[in-house]
């Protein structure tokens, strides 16, 4: 660009150079929980990159199995901001409800343009209910004497917010010791609606 006066006089030429960037930028996580998962601080890490601008700045937030959204966080560890590649991580502070939580990140770049990456999964931090009975029923509903070197350990096992996948048993004599007693392998695949296991005694009081 150049201007010329009234006589006609031109000036010096000068000029301005910038760039156009109108696309959104790549943002990927490289690392995220298992789903569902029991630790309810989880651990996320990814990269964001940009073939036209320089990243700079990324942020993430939860939403709560409400849908519930908090505010976008800061996120300390980040790696080459203000270049067209950086790589970030972060630690969620307690997520203090099981259910299903969404952790989004954002990237923005120096000509403003914004892109997420968001990964839902469920926090279950609750063991299952447990039911059971002993068949055949004992004699005496008071003492529990069986009179049969077998039984069988009935129940049923819930969980309100993932599938229970194991079910684990000991039985403890009168003295807390769990010899004299035989069990298959004392842990099993925990097939809907319940289940059902032989357990051969000796004569005395066990706990299942």
């Amino acid at each position: 660009v150049r201007g010329k006066d009234i006589v006609g006089n031109w000036g010096s030429y000068n000029s301005a150079f910038f760039t156009v960037d109108r696309s959104k930028m790549e943002i990927i996580f490289t690392t995220v929980p298992d789903d569902p998962v029991s630790d309810n601080t989880p651990f996320f890490a990814g990269f964001a990159q940009d073939s036209t601008s320089n990243i700079t700045d990324v942020v993430y937030r939860w939403t709560n199995p409400a849908g519930v959204s908090g505010s976008w966080q800061s996120i300390a560890q980040i790696s080459g901001a203000g270049t067209h590649m950086v790589s970030f991580s972060f630690t969620t502070p307690a997520l203090t409800q099981d259910g299903t939580w969404t952790i989004e990140a954002k990237a923005t770049d120096a000509a403003e343009n914004e892109n997420t990456v968001s990964y839902s999964f469920t926090v279950d931090t609750t063991g299952p209910g447990l039911t059971i009975d002993v068949v055949p029923l004992p004699s005496s509903g008071l003492s529990g004497d069986v009179t049969e070197e077998t039984i069988y350990v009935k129940g049923v096992a819930s969980d309100a917010t993932t599938h229970v996948t194991i079910i684990r048993f000991t039985v403890r004599d009168s003295n807390g010791g769990i010899d004299n007693v035989t069990w298959s392998g004392g842990e099993f695949e925990y097939q809907n609606p319940g289940f059902s296991v032989p357990i051969t005694l000796i004569t005395g009081e066990r706990t299942t």
